[in-house]
């Protein structure tokens, strides 16, 4: 398998072109296209032409902004001539992946919302009985309800007791197979 680069500049290449203009990119022949830079891979695997189609996704969240990318759809043919009905299926294509993309982050802002949801309510659960809400109890009801969005293995939560030279640990994520138990004290 090839290694291609991790980042490819966006200056001066087909698919800042695409990005800038909004426009589909026809490359009937890669090795003479001045825009395309790493021509010893595309050499090496047979590929001789390309089309770059532009993608939108729009934001979401206000404040946000719109997301902008290309698609490249790459051919063995030399000096292709790219058909109509290639264009419009490889602008379908795009179409349909910035839906799918779209898609996954809508789902994701709703799962986030639904958390927030049950977060607040847990929290409003709390102190409808007239209670006070201390700390290592927000803890206990924040940290499992985010550990999966913020990809969260361990944490823990320690209060300092009133000489300064120790901490206690209050609480701990996950609370089961810990390094320690609730209460141990440290220097």
């Amino acid at each position: 398998a090839e290694k291609r680069q991790q980042s490819i500049p966006f200056e001066d290449s087909i698919a800042g072109e695409v990005v800038r203009r909004g426009k589909s990119y026809f490359v009937p022949n890669i090795i003479k296209e001045a825009k395309y830079k790493n021509k010893g891979i595309v050499r090496r695997m047979g590929i001789h032409s390309m089309f770059a189609v532009p993608m939108n996704i729009p934001h979401f969240v206000i404040g946000d902004l719109d997301t902008k990318g290309v698609i490249q759809i790459y051919y063995k043919d030399k000096d292709k001539k790219f058909t109509s009905l290639e264009r419009k299926v490889a602008e379908v294509l795009a179409r349909r992946v910035t839906y799918v993309i779209a898609r996954k982050r809508i789902l994701s802002l709703q799962k986030l919302n639904e958390t927030k949801e049950k977060i607040v309510e847990k929290i409003y659960r709390k102190l409808d009985k007239r209670e006070g809400i201390k700390l290592r109890d927000f803890f206990r009801l924040l940290i499992p309800e985010i550990a999966d969005m913020v990809r969260i293995q361990s944490c823990s939560l320690f209060s300092v007791r009133g000489t300064r030279r120790e901490v206690v640990l209050e609480a701990g994520y996950p609370e089961e197979h810990g390094y320690h138990g609730v209460g141990k004290v440290f220097d």
